[in-house]
């Protein structure tokens, strides 16, 4: 890169190298946090019930409707 008169700064490099390294590791957070949901729902995975979301199954479309 020198002989073709290209210069890249230090400080790009290293702001490159923690942008990696700040992904990497909200990467592996967001990891943890799924991972710890996926074992709190397995059979005996202890605790109490969470909370429970509602699908809308038993919901009246009908009666939603303004009259």
């Amino acid at each position: 890169m020198k002989a073709l008169g290209v210069w890249e700064p230090l400080a790009v490099k290293e702001q490159t190298i923690k942008t990696a390294v700040e992904s990497a590791t909200m990467l592996l957070r967001i990891d943890d946090i799924v991972s710890g949901i996926a074992k709190k729902g397995a059979p005996g995975g202890g605790g109490g019930g969470g909370a429970q979301v509602d699908d809308g199954g038993d919901v009246d479309p009908e009666a939603m409707l303004p009259e």
